[in-house]
């Protein structure tokens, strides 16, 4: 199957998805034979509440990941740069991402979305954990979808910072759950608590957040600093006298035990008293 417009064409390679509201297809642009991703749109309330908004973000020139928005008979088709690489869920799950190697990937997620200019919607859509997709060479890219677009005008910077403190918590679960990357945990009260005014300053505050993990030692990000590992510690601590205790002691105990034994040998042994008679019975 083809889509076809005036100056372009595009071969549909497979359908991800297809439901009564959409279409979503992996698509060949036949000009330059790059691959992108279309979102054909049927339901006609959808349209009448999106195209507006829509025919924004596609003029927008800093967004170029939105690659074209037009009519197709019925339905509004949306042209995006297709993603590349491997979903970062699947990938933190199939194989070991050193923490340098996913502060990396969070980085250049925040960056990706100022370079484009993105509206609330469109970031915090891809803030999604399975929007966000990572190859080889840690390059980010998304797989844009157009859920509750309907409301795309009502997002603002409160939807976006709910959803990059999702994905941190998720991308730092295990230090998180440790407790040894204190200030990546700030960075994440501050996105619960504190309205950011745009993308540059959550960028500039994870930045803050991600030289100071860079900056722990090895052995601070190994020891974890939960309250069950704290109690261990001061118990370790208290029994490091008590064990000098223990061991006198103990020491004390065998030497007292050792010369009771030999004083309780050096003494004589009582006569065994003869029994000649049980009852009546008088033993020969």
């Amino acid at each position: 199957m083809i889509i076809q417009t005036v100056k372009k064409a595009y071969l549909v390679i497979g359908y991800l998805e297809q439901d009564g509201q959409k279409e979503v297809c992996l698509c060949e642009n036949t000009v330059d034979h790059s691959r992108c991703l279309i979102i054909r749109i049927k339901d006609q309330k959808l349209i009448f509440a999106a195209v507006e908004f829509l025919y924004e973000q596609v003029a927008n020139e800093a967004f170029v990941d939105f690659q074209d928005c037009f009519v197709s008979g019925e339905s509004l088709v949306l042209v995006f740069s297709c993603f590349e690489g491997q979903e970062l869920e699947q990938k933190l799950i199939s194989e070991y991402s050193s923490l340098e190697e996913r502060l990396e990937i969070i980085k250049k997620v925040l960056e990706r979305i100022i370079l484009l200019d993105m509206s609330c919607y469109f970031a915090s859509h891809c803030l999604e954990l399975k929007q966000v997709f990572v190859n080889r060479s840690l390059d980010v890219s998304f797989r844009y979808g157009i859920d509750d677009m309907a409301q795309s005008r009502i997002y603002s910077m409160k939807e976006v910072q709910n959803r990059l403190r999702e994905l941190t918590e998720f991308v730092f679960k295990e230090e998180l759950k440790k407790e040894v990357v204190r200030p990546m945990a700030d960075f994440l009260d501050m996105l619960e608590k504190s309205r950011c005014g745009g993308y540059l300053e959550l960028y500039r505050g994870f930045l803050h957040a991600r030289e100071q993990v860079l900056a722990l030692s090895k052995q601070e990000l190994e020891m974890p600093k939960t309250w069950v590992f704290r109690m261990w510690e001061r118990i370790r601590k208290l029994f490091k006298p008590l064990k000098k205790i223990i061991v006198i002691g103990v020491l004390a105990a065998g030497l007292f035990y050792m010369l009771w034994t030999i004083d309780h040998a050096s003494k004589p042994a009582s006569s065994a008293k003869v029994v000649d008679q049980i009852g009546t019975l008088k033993l020969q």
